[in-house]
């Protein structure tokens, strides 16, 4: 008799067992559906170099042609709307202040801004890591060997719907912010320019490619990058014919 009971007991806490975890399975497959399946990531990682080693000094080179017609498009456009982004300024370059990173990010921003997309500054984040959690992020971070930054975007592969995007900046590098004056290659030596850098970072948020070919060296969009290095900052024909194929201005 205590055999059956015992049994019983075992056979009910079993079952209960299997009740949880069949209504938890449910849950995350519940998520899952909605947001792993249909959403994709595309994962951009700008290197100093094709090979991907380490940066060379005074690898700058002054614009010779930014009159290339070229440019990539990835699949997705920002909504017609204000996009607001978050910047862990805790995460910064020690010798950078953050009245300095706020200018260089705000520019590099309104770089891709057309009649109808805008970006805003929101609430500064603590988070030093991609994460798919609804904020869109710039901030100094652990990425893979001699990257100088990686940029994420969600989006919906089927309707071309952007959905968020995290820019991580390789917090190991130097970096530095000089105003462009004109001169290509005046910024700080042997330093990233944070505008410079982040101006090529935010046309992928917009939907622009990187692109390789030595023609495209002086473009935005060229998928490489150098330290001392302005010449992102603006736009060349290229990257403004992608922006405008995109939003039609």
């Amino acid at each position: 008799m205590k055999k059956n009971n015992f049994l019983k007991i075992f056979i009910c806490f079993l079952a209960i067992i299997l009740l949880i975890a069949g209504l938890a399975g449910s849950s995350v497959l519940a998520k899952s559906n909605k947001d792993e399946k249909d959403v994709r990531v595309k994962v951009f990682v700008h290197y100093p170099r094709p090979d991907g080693g380490k940066p060379q000094k005074s690898a700058c080179l002054d614009t010779v042609n930014d009159q290339i017609e070229n440019y990539g498009l990835v699949g997705w456009k920002l909504p017609s709307s204000t996009i607001s982004f978050s910047v862990n300024y805790s995460s910064k370059p020690l010798n950078m202040s953050n009245e300095n990173v706020k200018s260089a990010i705000t520019n590099a921003f309104q770089t891709w801004e057309t009649s109808d997309v805008n970006f805003q500054e929101g609430a500064a984040s603590s988070v030093a890591r991609y994460q798919y959690d609804g904020v869109n992020l710039v901030a100094w971070g652990s990425v893979p060997n001699n990257a100088i930054a990686v940029t994420y975007t969600w989006y919906y592969p089927n309707t071309g719907q952007w959905v968020e995007s995290d820019t991580i900046l390789n917090k190991k590098l130097k970096w530095a912010w000089t105003e462009y004056l004109g001169d290509d290659c005046a910024g700080a030596p042997n330093a990233y320019d944070i505008q410079n850098i982040m101006t090529h970072e935010n046309g992928h948020w917009a939907g622009l490619d990187d692109l390789y070919s030595s023609a495209s060296r002086d473009l935005t969009m060229y998928g490489y990058g150098m330290p001392s290095e302005l010449k992102k900052d603006t736009l060349g024909l290229g990257d403004t014919l992608g922006l405008g194929v995109l939003y039609g201005d």
